[in-house]
């Protein structure tokens, strides 16, 4: 998978739940969770 975006993906999360705790912040930014980012695509 191509992961050009990937600090892209982590600052629009940084912004949209600045506000929760940095633990669960933190628990949507790691390399697993990275890795299960997809893009969905009406059909």
């Amino acid at each position: 998978a191509d992961h050009a975006r990937d600090d892209d993906i982590d600052a629009a999360y940084r912004s949209k739940y600045r506000r929760y705790t940095g633990r669960i912040l933190n628990s949507c930014l790691t390399p697993e969770a990275r890795s299960t980012t997809l893009r969905l695509v009406p059909r």
